[in-house]
């Protein structure tokens, strides 16, 4: 990002021009997330961008964030985790066989574009993490399977399940700790 918001605010805290100044920077990223997730849903989209703001300034700690990108993907995952409640509490029972259902599936496919900036997000939330675990990152983001890693690595399958294990294990920790 071109400027320093958390620099900024940490310096100016009640400063309402900067924090106006970073949710017009920032929203059109969070609403393009936001509008992904909820399939086109322009009306929902916008609340779920604002609640995520908010939820930000009521929640979030400009003291634990180390820079404009980490602000961006918490903000970000905020989003996503909102628009998967929303979902979840919209979801009704169908079935796969309906044309319904059909449409149903369709629809939970992420796109590529989802799928590439989530992996930014978290790649730049690990960097904590070894090469050997960055790589079996991607190859979990990608959706590779588990045969095709343990291959890709020379590993068994239940080694490559273990490293697996522990890797979440790990990005469940570094997550939590926004």
């Amino acid at each position: 990002m071109a400027t320093e918001f958390l620099r900024r605010l940490r310096a100016a805290p009640k400063n309402r021009a900067l924090w106006e100044e970073m949710y017009r920077t920032l929203r059109p990223i969070v609403y393009r997330t936001a509008y992904r997730l909820l399939h086109g849903e322009v009306a929902l989209a916008e609340d779920v961008t604002q609640e995520a703001f908010l939820r930000f300034l009521q929640y979030g700690k400009l003291s634990t964030l180390e820079s404009d990108d980490h602000l961006l993907a918490y903000l970000r995952q905020t989003t996503r985790h909102l628009c998967w409640d929303r979902l979840r509490q919209a979801s009704r029972t169908i079935s796969l066989g309906s044309p319904e259902g059909v449409q149903a599936l369709e629809q939970t496919v992420v796109d590529s574009e989802e799928v590439d900036q989530l992996s930014w997000d978290i790649e730049h939330l690990a960097g904590s993490l070894s090469d050997e675990e960055q790589r079996l990152l991607r190859e979990l983001i990608t959706n590779t399977s588990l045969n095709e890693i343990a291959e890709a690595l020379g590993i068994t399958y239940g080694a490559a399940a273990v490293r697996i294990h522990r890797l979440r294990g790990k990005l469940h920790s570094a997550i939590n700790g926004l």
